[in-house]
């Protein structure tokens, strides 16, 4: 019975983890952004594109 809180609370940990994973990615184009990096932010999302993506 010990085992469920700490199956939980790693969970929950992981999904927070990855859920901020994502965030970055865009508070990196942010910035390149507010800096003027225009071209190198054009990059950054080129980068980001997933290419096998088929609902778009």
């Amino acid at each position: 019975m010990k085992t469920l809180p700490f199956y939980t609370s790693f969970c929950v940990c992981l999904l927070g983890l990855t859920a901020c994973s994502q965030k970055t990615s865009f508070m990196e184009q942010d910035r390149l952004q507010a800096e003027g990096n225009y071209r190198e932010a054009i990059i950054h999302a080129q980068n980001k594109i997933d290419k096998n993506d088929k609902s778009a």
